[in-house]
């Protein structure tokens, strides 16, 4: 069904995010695993987590050799943990162990993990980015945990320990955890697929993953109809994952939603981004795995004009010659910041910089991945807003079920922008992500009346905060309208086609 779609999308996405799912067929590609050689000390191990130029580089590099391929999730978890062996660190089946000793291994690693190779991953906003900056917030996280799924559970957190080995510890500690021991990567259980904690594991992924077609849904309340065109109130910084401003602010948002076209395009009045051309309004657009959206007619280009002083010509020479060390990313902006310029300067600069800092471009991917792009409402500039990276999530548009993922909370009194009276409220709760709450009020008739993150509900109704920006959008009923939306709607404009500017969602 469709919930076992999605779960099986994030399992591909957390260990081949290569992959590509096309009706029955599945094509896997697995992780790269850093090679680790002889044994030293652990004690030795806590002096050596800085990255060499090598991790380095390997932790900017966002695409995969293939080395470790399969075309099962068996072939491809035994390939794992047969390299992790021949890597000199020994392996226990994931089910032999506890979720206390799994915590423990975490704790056992965290001295061994390189500040420097999370900078890297934050700065390319790649998912193999830790969920928490520190050892204490991920005990905090343990002791919310329940216990009542524990065998889900368990497999989660034997997949992090994994990738904590695989992508945070340096090539040189690495070598002292040779003799040590990991869990067992287990194969993927398709009959955990349904199970709501399961789901909370993956979060973004479960509200995120849309593929074209209908599914599970019966396009009847509360599930969504085919396409929906609507207006809405919104309330808090956006975009609220790249500068976005104030939590307190409001705006007019308009959108056009298709489970049968596979897209998704926000229209908001007030943007402000970490880029000075982000200040006013935009567009959001989110293309699932298989969407085709039309070609807009080519605009003439404009006859070039020569540089000059004060328009930034300096750059590329300068990332060549005094930053060529720098991986992309981060790194490459650090470097950048700190060396001199004869025409490069920061803050007037800083779009160039990040161009000549991005490496390869990735302008235009495949109509068989997801796709997601931010731009100007005159769509004069534009960044690329898709996660890239080995265990980067999905960012497609929401499944017109994802409601059902959510747990029934009860009827609620409501009063919003648009609507007053009786609702029924659907909360998403401890989630293993940086925004741990999730809510969705709809009307008794299973119609949406307000959809936020970052607490219980509105903070204007008494609701509690949580992690993260606190933000909402209260739909307007009376604009819901489910004719069939024109594909033209969803073009990619030319901008976003060119463009190798990120902006990338975490």
């Amino acid at each position: 069904d469709q919930k076992q779609t999605r779960l099986k999308i994030w399992h591909r996405n957390l260990h081949h995010p290569g992959a590509l799912v096309t009706g029955e067929t599945m094509q896997i590609v697995s992780l790269l695993f850093i090679t680790s050689c002889a044994a030293q000390d652990l004690f030795l191990a806590a002096e050596r987590s800085g990255a060499s130029t090598a991790d380095l580089v390997r932790a900017s590099t966002q695409t995969q050799s293939g080395r470790l391929a399969g075309s099962s999730s068996r072939e491809i978890a035994e390939k794992i943990n047969a390299y992790i062996k021949n890597s000199g660190v020994q392996t226990k089946a994931c089910d032999e162990h506890s979720l206390k000793e799994l915590n423990e291994l975490v704790i056992s690693m965290w001295p061994l993990f390189s500040a420097e190779l999370e900078q890297v991953y934050k700065g390319n906003a790649d998912s193999r980015a830790k969920r928490f900056a520190t050892l204490a917030e991920y005990q905090r996280s343990w002791a919310d945990e329940l216990e009542s799924d524990a065998a889900t559970l368990r497999h989660a957190k034997c997949h992090e320990v994994v990738m904590m080995w695989a992508h945070h510890i340096s090539e040189a500690g690495k070598k002292s955890w040779q003799g040590q021991s990991l869990p067992s990567l287990p194969v993927y259980d398709e009959k955990k697929a349904s199970n709501k904690a399961y789901a909370r594991s993956t979060s973004c992924q479960t509200g995120h993953a849309m593929a074209t077609g209908g599914g599970s849904s019966t396009h009847k309340w509360p599930d969504w109809p085919e396409e929906l065109h609507y207006k809405a109130k919104a309330h808090g910084a956006y975009p609220f994952w790249w500068g976005g401003g104030s939590d307190e602010g409001t705006a007019d948002m308009e959108v056009w939603w298709s489970e049968k076209q596979g897209a998704e395009k926000f229209s908001h009045s007030s943007c402000t981004g970490q880029s000075p051309w982000l200040n006013g309004p935009c567009v959001h657009l989110m293309l699932a795995a298989g969407a085709s959206p039309p070609t807009p007619s080519p605009t003439p280009p404009s006859p070039p004009s020569p540089p000059s002083p004060g328009s930034c010509t300096s750059c590329r020479k300068d990332r060549r010659v005094g930053c060529a060390w720098a991986p992309p990313g981060r790194p490459c902006m650090d470097c950048m910041a700190q060396i001199p310029h004869a025409d490069c300067k920061v803050p007037d600069c800083v779009d160039e910089t990040q161009r000549v800092c991005a490496g390869p471009a990735a302008t235009l991917l495949a109509t068989s991945k997801p796709r997601a792009y931010l731009y100007t409402k005159d769509e004069s500039k534009c960044c690329i807003s898709e996660p890239g990276g080995y265990f980067a999530e999905t960012l497609a548009p929401s499944q017109g079920t994802f409601w059902n993922t959510f747990k029934d909370m009860g009827e609620r009194a409501f009063n919003g922008v648009h609507y007053k009276g009786k609702v029924k409220y659907y909360l998403l709760s401890g989630v293993n992500e940086p925004v741990t709450d999730f809510w969705y009020f709809t009307s008794l008739d299973g119609k949406p009346v307000q959809q936020g993150e970052g607490g219980k509900g509105p903070t204007d109704q008494g609701y509690p905060t949580s992690i993260g920006h606190t933000i909402w959008h209260d739909y307007d009923q009376s604009t819901f309208n489910s004719s069939a939306i024109d594909p033209s709607v969803f073009a990619i404009p030319a901008a976003c086609k060119t463009t190798s500017l990120r902006c990338a969602f975490p």
